[in-house]
């Protein structure tokens, strides 16, 4: 997971860990490429914020794919769904979860995420 705020990070870091996810978390796009250079196999999903200082989360999402093709990413975001839709933050269609969110919905995500989706495409259009 990648997320500059540490709350976010943290909440959902101990969400996921309570339904038996293995989490490995990163405060930039920088440090969550070095724990997937470090280890591709052991990462199943990339959960990453949107807007993040240094690198954003689709060109980290695009980076991430390039190591482990078919990586799935969920990306999360504060901003509103039109106003992603309005500026073309992230295209239509791909896995996205608005902050704030539950424990409960962020779990569900996930699993949607990592049941239906091989990671083609989660970063194109930049």
């Amino acid at each position: 997971m990648a997320e500059d705020e540490d709350l976010v990070r943290s909440l959902a870091e101990r969400a996921l860990r309570r339904q038996g996810f293995q989490v490995r978390t990163a405060s930039n796009g920088e440090e969550a490429l070095q724990i997937l250079q470090a280890d591709p196999e052991g990462v199943d999903l990339l959960l990453t914020d949107l807007v993040m200082p240094g690198m954003s989360g689709r060109q980290l999402a695009r980076q991430a794919i390039d190591i482990r093709p078919g990586l799935p990413v969920l990306y999360m975001t504060g901003y509103s769904s039109e106003v992603v839709d309005r500026h073309g933050v992230i295209t239509e269609g791909l896995p996205l979860i608005l902050k704030p969110f539950t424990p409960a919905a962020l779990v569900d995500r996930v699993r949607q995420a990592l049941q239906g989706s091989d990671g083609d495409g989660a970063a194109e259009g930049d």
